[in-house]
């Protein structure tokens, strides 16, 4: 590989040409706001530039051992985060390395609706996320974990809005938004990760959230350079 080649690869809009030429990437942001990105390159959201405040709930479901995200919220907005993760790898890390006052951790995870869910742990040790086990494998280590539905969850922290929801829950965001749509609860910004290619999601499961999302009122601000984290706000309710 020649010394132009391997510039070519680094440029990271070559990079998302590539991906959209493959199919990675399936959507492009249809408005355009001035935003920031928060967290490191493995754990970072992009966010409206200014749209919180210290009265801002924010909702952070899928801590993993990357709280970069959750602080540089605090950080930035001096605002409560509720940060959620169910598996015991996560509840341990968090229990060692989260120590700010301003971030909640709850060791639970979200799902449509309320109850315990089989997990099933990541095939490569050395990664830390946890996704729905596959019913029609009998070959997954899984792990059984409660999961509660977004309204138990505001229910019982005394919450009646969420100015912020991110969500980077492993295949569940898909069964979320669709319940979410069948309630009268709207996040002014929803930040996500989508899976597809991922878990026996495809791209026609992505395609069908942000259609349903944008028929809700939100629209898209931003994808990511990977296609994979989205980031929407309401624009009517």
């Amino acid at each position: 590989m020649t010394g132009l080649t391997r510039a070519m690869l680094r440029d990271p809009r070559l990079g998302r040409l590539l991906r959209q030429l493959a199919g990675r990437i399936l959507h492009k942001a249809d408005v355009h706001v001035a935003k920031e990105t928060i967290g490191t390159s493995y754990g970072s959201h992009t966010v409206l530039l200014g749209a919180l405040n210290e009265r801002s709930i924010v909702y952070s479901f899928g801590v993993g051992e990357d709280a970069s995200f959750d602080l540089g919220i605090v950080e930035r907005y001096s605002c409560e985060v509720h940060a959620f993760d169910p598996t015991p790898r996560s509840r341990s890390w968090a229990q060692r390395h989260i120590r700010h006052p301003l971030i909640r951790f709850h060791p639970v995870g979200l799902a449509a609706r309320d109850g315990t869910v089989d997990f099933a742990a990541p095939e490569n040790a050395r990664n830390v996320s946890f996704s729905r086990a596959d019913s029609t494998r009998d070959d997954q280590d899984t792990v059984r974990l409660h999961v509660s539905s977004l309204p138990s969850i505001m229910r019982d922290l005394d919450h009646d809005r969420i100015d912020l929801l991110k969500m980077d829950i492993e295949g569940f965001e898909y069964e979320v938004l669709d319940a979410l749509h069948a309630t009268d609860i709207r996040p002014k910004q929803i930040a996500v990760e989508f899976h597809h290619g991922m878990y026996g999601y495809t791209a026609d499961a992505t395609n069908r959230a942000v259609r349903a999302l944008r028929d809700a009122g939100y629209g898209l601000f931003h994808v990511s350079d990977t296609g994979r984290e989205y980031s929407f706000c309401l624009l009517r309710s």
